[in-house]
């Protein structure tokens, strides 16, 4: 079910490098994110928006990197 061959041909066709920045934009966005939650993760009233911030920021950022990575392969 999972053909390694295939995939390291497919991954540098598309471009090592291509996907890597990708990544490394996703995990920055991702650790701004996880501060953003930090500052608002006290508990009471804070602790609830932190919390709805992140449910939507994790949703948005899970679209993001989907979508980013298909571009990249699409573009292959």
């Amino acid at each position: 079910a999972f053909n390694i061959g295939v995939s390291i041909k497919t991954i540098t066709k598309v471009g090592i490098a291509k996907i890597l920045a990708i990544i490394i934009v996703f995990v920055v966005l991702a650790i701004i994110v996880g501060i953003i939650v930090g500052i608002f993760g006290n508990d009471g009233f804070l602790g609830v928006i932190g919390g709805i911030i992140n449910g939507i920021c994790s949703v948005y950022l899970t679209f993001f990197y989907n979508r980013a990575i298909g571009l990249a392969y699409s573009d292959a």
